[in-house]
This record gives C-alpha cells, sequence and structure tokens, in this order.
C-alpha cells in the first residue's frame, strides 16, 4: 500500500499506540475489522462474544494496559450484546 492511500502517514502508524478491542459474533466482521485497523497502525484484539471482552477488560485493567477504544457489535445472539457490555 502506498503512502498516499494509506488513512495515516506511515510515520504515524509506526508510532500508534491506541488498543482497539472489536467484539463481534460474525468471523468475517472480525477478520476484516482487524486487518483494516492492523493496517492503519493500530493494536487490534477481535473477540468473538461479550464474556471474551470482559475478561480480555478485566485484565487489561489489572495489568494496566487498557484498551483504548472498543468497537462492539450491538446485537450478538446468545451472549452478552454491545448494550450489556
Amino acid at each position: 500500500m502506498s503512502t498516499s492511500s494509506q488513512l495515516l502517514p506511515r510515520e504515524f502508524a509506526a508510532r500508534a499506540v491506541a488498543r482497539v478491542l472489536l467484539v463481534d459474533d460474525e468471523p468475517h466482521v472480525l477478520a476484516v475489522g482487524k486487518a483494516v485497523l492492523e493496517a492503519h497502525g493500530f493494536e487490534a484484539t477481535a473477540v468473538r462474544t461479550g464474556e471474551e471482552a470482559l475478561e480480555l477488560v478485566r485484565t487489561g485493567i489489572a495489568e494496566d494496559n487498557r484498551f483504548t477504544v472498543a468497537i462492539l457489535d450491538l446485537t450478538m445472539p446468545g451472549s452478552a450484546s454491545g448494550f450489556r457490555l
């Protein structure tokens, strides 16, 4: 990918420290979302359930390595939805 087609300049992407938690029950959404975020310099973690997300958030807090932002699926059958999280 050329520098001109990136949303973030390469020098900024190399310094990006934002940790993004992506939560969705659809594997293809997770795969594409994670790939796009990482291509723009973000540290992306993708999980399929609300329970997994809560465990990662708790671990991040305990280890002082919190997520900067979470992108949540609002409707996940049989799991804690984005509304509950």
